[in-house]
């Protein structure tokens, strides 16, 4: 890691220097980065055997309506539900089939339903899962600690490996989104 510049009317600009990424951390700040130049969303490596994938795209914050959310959270929720969803056949509470969700970064009302919708799912098919509208950033065992069941996001990433034969893809996220996964990419 490196200091590049610092001068009083900007914030300090670090780069960090892996293999193949080459990340500004002031930058992040305007993609929803927290104080620190953290970003939110992150590959993770799962913990030992507890579940079936070696690795997941994670979030930082609980996803969900009516609460504060950084947007590249809500980014990758929205992008993983529009890769499973006409596959899973997702409906709203009154049967309409749900189609896509823009991935725009916000919790509306429709990312809020499309939830809802992918737990109902779970739940119906006999999953282990929490139905409670809300996406949860997941342990690195993948398990909750509420009676045994996976997180959302968790079976999100599962359900994408299942339909498209691999795990989703970076380069089809934002760029917002982007971003974060690769100024996390650091982080294990």
């Amino acid at each position: 890691m490196r200091l590049l510049r610092r001068d009083r009317q900007s914030a300090p600009v670090v780069q960090l220097i892996r293999p193949a990424v080459e990340i500004s951390f002031a930058a992040s700040r305007d993609f929803g980065g927290d104080r620190e130049g953290i970003a939110v969303a992150y590959y993770m490596e799962m913990q030992g055997n507890a579940i079936d994938l070696a690795w997941i795209f994670n979030i930082n914050q609980t996803v969900g309506e009516n609460i504060q959310i950084r947007r590249p959270d809500v980014m990758l929720v929205q992008h993983a539900l529009n890769t499973v969803m006409a596959a899973l056949g997702l409906r709203d509470e009154t049967g309409k089939f749900i189609t896509y969700l823009r991935r725009d970064g916000y919790c509306g009302p429709l990312t809020g339903k499309a939830i809802r919708a992918y737990q109902r799912y779970l739940i119906e098919h006999r999953f282990f899962a929490v139905a409670d509208g809300f996406v949860e950033p997941s342990s690195r065992s993948g398990w909750t600690g509420r009676g045994n069941a996976q997180y959302t996001i968790v079976y999100l990433n599962r359900d994408h490996l299942k339909i498209h034969g691999k795990m989703m893809d970076e380069a089809d996220f934002p760029h917002e989104l982007q971003f974060d996964i690769k100024a996390n990419a650091f982080r294990k």
